[in-house]
């Protein structure tokens, strides 16, 4: 399945990977940015990154607009400033969009329902697409106690593994 790449949306660099969180509003994406900064990701900007071509035109680059540098905006916190909190490493002002992960609330459906163990089984993967670039991803559910910082570096590093990309060195 290929769908067009949404305009808003958390983009983070995890394990030396630009990981778009995108989803409806309210469903997360920030918030779930914010839990994966103490365990080594960085903020690259929250909502909406301009998006524009790498230097080689292989890469779709997210780059954050200046005046929004490292700040996110969160529900009941308001906006808060990652670089204050966490420090100047867990911000970078630009990153490529290496994978979309897409976050879907499942507050309808019943962690246990037939519907949702359907889709469960096997991973969503999809395809989105922003002109000429075609970018890989893959849906989550989101439900009551699922650890999606944890699947999210989890697919993070399947998808590193499989695409051979080598992971980011301590510094």
């Amino acid at each position: 399945m290929s769908s067009p790449l949404p305009a808003h949306g958390v983009l983070i660099q995890l394990e030396n990977t630009g990981i778009y969180l995108i989803g409806k509003s309210g469903v997360g994406k920030s918030e779930t940015a914010l839990q994966l900064i103490p365990q080594g990701a960085k903020l690259i900007c929250d909502d909406a990154p301009e998006l524009t071509p790498g230097s080689d035109d292989k890469q779709l680059l997210g780059i954050c607009p200046k005046g929004f540098y490292g700040l996110m905006h969160l529900r009941d916190l308001g906006i808060i400033n990652i670089i204050e909190l966490f420090g100047k490493q867990a911000f970078n002002k630009s990153h490529a969009i290496d994978f979309v992960i897409e976050l879907i609330d499942t507050d309808t459906i019943e962690a246990d329902s037939p519907e949702l163990q359907a889709t469960l089984l096997e991973p969503e993967y999809q395809q989105w697409h922003y002109q000429t670039w075609t970018i890989p991803g893959i849906s989550l559910h989101l439900y009551e106690n699922r650890n999606i910082a944890l699947l999210i570096k989890t697919a993070v590093l399947q998808f590193n593994k499989n695409n051979k990309k080598p992971r980011e060195t301590e510094q």
